[in-house]
């Protein structure tokens, strides 16, 4: 069941019809990271859903912005190139404030002032476009809000784009801010000593539990409202929202197991009712023998506050300057693979190859190693083919932890061939 929830996480809204051009951007899948990316023409338009979470660190107004976010960019700070641009709709002013790029990766980044006040919260998300030309034929999005100041209702946001031909100007569309969407975890909700046996009801001609007398609430507008079970001995946890709360596109409750470690087995067969201002689980699994078993109770999801969507047009150019980067030329078979051309930068490394013998495949053979002899992480971050039939592409990977100059890496090992880089 939980899987089937899941796949609905393509960020909640609140409501269908203030949220249909976020929602639709949205629909278009996001590839993991290290498998194949979606295929789409050269030029394309991606939607970054930028998901709200609490910064520790405040954006003030005026110029400290910038020394928020080299504050926030660390090593890289000075790859940071500030950027200038301002437009405002429906009482939001949008402002660039830098970028940074390499070729194959741009961040843009720049700060959302609600005008009118109040409209920001804790919970807000942003709905953004990056549009420009693709380096082949796959790009992969990235997103993060990296400060917020509440008081100045003011938020500075990331948005990347990996694939991207950052010699070619970028467009930040911004669509929409929803303050709406709540995220809930709680790890570990505690179950009663002894079975309980709950109230219950008929709707539509399933049995629910009856709302509870005393709800305990579980986050912000949600509330474990009753748990027990009915008359015919069926497990049952209702969960309530509060006064101008709405259910969302995922909520569930998974009963923890002390036998069943992977934490699947009760919630399986799990019976799913959908309230007027809640839903009720059922859970067939969990019987008064198994009681015992059960550790408590694990919840996750979403739901809906009280919050309006805030729609409108922000638009902005935004030029990119390619940050320093290594390029080796090559002709060198590794496996299944010819070699043409290592790029590295401060941002990630980039190898673009022929496969051989129309065999598909990535090639991911790659180590980073610094002056010191230390091996850098890399994670994958997208293949991409840059041909229409196939046979030449690319692959990109990022530095886990990233340098703070280039002068710093010593060589890069693909498979057994070494490749110097200073």
């Amino acid at each position: 069941m939980r899987s089937d929830y899941k796949r609905e996480m393509d960020r909640l809204s609140p409501s269908p019809e203030a949220m249909t051009r976020l929602e639709e951007a949205m629909r278009t899948e996001v590839p993991a990271r290290g498998t194949h990316p979606f295929r789409f023409g050269r030029k394309a338009v991606l939607a970054v859903a930028v998901c709200a979470a609490l910064a520790l660190s405040a954006v003030a107004a005026g110029p400290t912005v910038w020394q928020v976010l080299q504050n926030q960019l660390g090593v890289l700070a000075p790859l940071a190139v500030p950027a200038e641009g301002v437009v405002a709709d429906q009482g939001v002013e949008v402002r660039l404030v830098g970028s940074i790029s390499d070729g194959y990766e741009a961040r843009v980044y720049f700060t959302a002032t609600d005008q009118v006040g109040g409209r920001f919260n804790e919970h807000t998300q942003v709905g953004v476009q990056l549009a420009g030309d693709w380096v082949g034929r796959g790009a992969a999005l990235g997103k993060e809000i990296l400060a917020r100041n509440e008081e100045a209702q003011e938020i500075l946001v990331e948005a990347n784009l990996t694939g991207v031909d950052s010699s070619m100007p970028l467009t930040l569309e911004v669509y929409g801010f929803d303050s709406a969407s709540r995220t809930v975890r709680v790890e570990q909700l505690p179950r009663p000593e002894e079975p309980q046996t709950a109230s219950a009801t008929k709707a539509n001609g399933t049995t629910v539990l009856l709302p509870g007398e005393a709800p305990e609430e579980i986050a912000e507008g949600l509330f474990l409202s009753a748990m027990g079970f009915d008359a015919d001995g069926l497990f049952h946890i209702r969960v309530d929202y509060g006064e101008g709360y709405r259910p969302g596109k995922w909520l569930f409750v998974i009963p923890l197991s002390a036998a069943y470690p992977d934490q699947t087995y009760y919630e399986q067969d799990c019976i799913r009712t959908e309230l007027e201002n809640g839903v009720d689980l059922a859970y067939p699994r969990v019987t008064k023998e198994a009681w015992d078993d059960i550790q408590g109770f694990y919840v996750d999801g979403g739901y809906v506050g009280p919050e309006a969507v805030i729609e409108g047009t922000w638009e902005l150019p935004v030029t990119l300057e390619q940050s320093e980067t290594r390029t080796v030329e090559l002709d060198q078979i590794v496996g299944n693979f010819r070699i043409g051309q290592v790029e590295v930068s401060q941002l990630g490394v980039v190898v673009t190859y022929e496969r051989l013998n129309g065999e598909p495949g990535w090639f991911t053979n790659v180590q980073l190693i610094r002056m010191d002899g230390t091996a850098i992480p890399l994670e994958v971050e997208l293949g991409s083919t840059l041909t229409e039939n196939g046979r030449t592409a690319y692959t990109r990977w990022s530095m886990e932890e990233p340098v703070e100059n280039l002068e710093d890496l010593d060589y890069l090992m693909l498979g057994d061939v070494r490749v110097e880089l200073n």
